[in-house]
């Protein structure tokens, strides 16, 4: 047989078994959206990283198939994935209206509960989603920023220029400064932490 011969072959037999796996990657892809449902997150993302590895989705199949593992991966709280898979998805531009905005608001939960407030912002603007505020991922508590340390107490003293041998001292409990500061220039004011 020769070269040409051959390859007319291969391709012929390529051409019967292609549209075999396209519908096999399909259905891989609906087994996840029914396992997604019932809230088998994990089996989800082993489903869908299935029908992705096998090379032979559409690009618009392969942003679904994205959208699809960032919503499993969200639901199994691996929201750095979940991130990067939404991403993937949206970059794509091959998804639908519908589902285009449930990306932008599964990357919004994503960043949010990561702590990535602003991006969350941006990301729930584009979804039409009320703000981060608002908003809360039903499987964790919302991000809050550390306590700030507390400030240690503080003590004034007031020692007097004219008499330093023999001046008394004072003590003034601190308070919030007002708006006009007194200016005392015969006195000296030291703070001193107790």
């Amino acid at each position: 047989m020769g070269y040409l011969q051959l390859s007319a072959v291969l391709m012929a037999g390529l051409l019967l078994v292609a549209p075999t796996l396209v519908r096999a990657d399909a259905a891989l892809l609906k087994k996840a959206d029914q396992q997604i449902s019932v809230k088998k997150f994990k089996v989800a993302v082993r489903t869908i990283t299935k029908a992705m590895n096998d090379g032979t989705l559409s690009d618009k199949q392969m942003a679904q198939a994205l959208y699809k593992r960032g919503l499993a991966y969200n639901g199994t709280k691996r929201h750095s994935a979940a991130i990067a898979d939404l991403t993937g998805a949206i970059w794509l531009g091959k998804l639908d209206g519908a589902s285009q905005k449930g990306a932008f608001q599964q990357r919004g939960i994503a960043y949010q509960s990561t702590g990535h407030n602003k991006l969350a912002r941006k990301d729930f603007a584009k979804s039409a989603r009320p703000a981060v505020a608002t908003v809360q991922s039903p499987s964790r508590k919302p991000a809050t920023a550390p306590a700030a340390p507390p400030i240690p107490a503080f003590s004034t003293v007031v020692r007097s220029e004219k008499n330093s041998k023999t001046a008394a001292q004072t003590k003034v409990a601190a308070k919030p400064v007002a708006k006009k500061k007194a200016v005392i220039p015969a006195f000296r004011t030291t703070i001193a932490a107790e």
